[in-house]
């Protein structure tokens, strides 16, 4: 599926590679390799992709994907970008996360197509709660410009395409906050 394309675009952003070993009736082994942090590295290095204008101030930021290695991974990054997160697994999660964090929460980032509810009927429900919160969509699925258009059209700040770097993640979550600050 999409998790290993994305999860490979994450792991060539931070520095590392993927190792693949494959044995006729033993089944396959993926190993995941990073540079060490420097010993005085806080976060994540950012190779020159992203800025401290870029970073967080302890916004809490609700991330919605069904892809449980992706979900962590994302809100991992986050957070040593200087975010807060919650998790939910799919858009009835995210509702039910939203609505008991709704006064907190600063933006939604939610993946579009999801089992159970997808991230556009989740993000109908939650505009009913707090019709001023900031979304930034997500999608492994080529998106026509017709349809990220649309999801703008309906309100969602930003749309990323997977798989994307901890430098574009960056970029979109903080697009959304200036957003927000700038909304009347």
């Amino acid at each position: 599926g999409l998790g290993l394309s994305t999860s490979l675009g994450i792991v060539r952003d931070h520095g590392g590679f993927i190792g693949v070993e494959t044995a006729r009736d033993t089944g396959t082994t993926f190993r995941v390799y990073l540079p060490p942090a420097p010993d005085n590295a806080a976060a994540a290095p950012d190779h020159g992709r992203s800025s401290a204008a870029l970073a967080g101030s302890g916004e809490l930021v609700l991330v919605v994907d069904d892809e449980d290695a992706l979900l962590s991974l994302i809100a991992e990054t986050l957070m040593t970008q200087g975010y807060r997160t919650l998790r939910a697994a799919n858009g009835a999660e995210g509702i039910a996360v939203f609505a008991a964090h709704a006064a907190e929460i600063a933006v939604v980032l939610t993946d579009v197509k999801m089992p159970v509810m997808d991230g556009i009927a989740m993000l109908n429900v939650v505009r009913q709660i707090r019709p001023d919160v900031r979304v930034v969509a997500m999608s492994g699925v080529d998106e026509s410009l017709d349809e990220a258009g649309r999801l703008v059209a309906d309100g969602v700040t930003g749309v990323l395409q997977k798989p994307f770097d901890a430098a574009q993640l960056a970029r979109a979550i903080r697009e959304a906050l200036k957003a927000r600050e700038s909304a009347p």
